[in-house]
């Protein structure tokens, strides 16, 4: 089972589809989902794989940029602006593994925004 974030959040889920009458039978696959949903999981169904790019195209685009950079900090305690470039740059290049074409499609202005904002980011740490 996963750590960190996903495992807490997966059990906190279960609680409560359990207290609130949720299908009994599909409590694991919200479970799966959850576990899977972050960009080193491996989601192998429909909703899994669904959350995963939910949470993807929420990780590029200008608010994309914004919550990770704030991310950065609080969750992985970066302190640099490279390491937060560096963190910027691997999401991105994780939307190579977007599922369904619609994500695809969705990503692109964020794509293109985030290609442009490292670039400039880039620019102004060499300056």
């Amino acid at each position: 089972m996963s750590k960190g974030h996903p495992r807490s959040s997966a059990e906190k889920a279960e609680a409560i589809l359990h207290e609130t009458g949720f299908v009994p039978d599909k409590i694991p696959l919200v479970i799966d989902a959850i576990l899977n949903h972050m960009p080193d999981g491996n989601p192998s169904t429909t909703e899994a794989k669904l959350l995963f790019d939910a949470n993807l195209l929420d990780s590029i685009g200008a608010v994309g940029f914004a919550r990770l950079a704030a991310g950065a900090a609080v969750w992985y305690h970066y302190s640099t602006m490279k390491e937060l470039l560096d963190y910027v740059a691997r999401e991105l290049s994780l939307t190579q593994n977007l599922h369904f074409e619609t994500s695809r499609k969705l990503a692109q202005e964020k794509i293109a925004f985030t290609k442009t904002a490292i670039e400039q980011f880039t620019r102004e740490l060499h300056l």
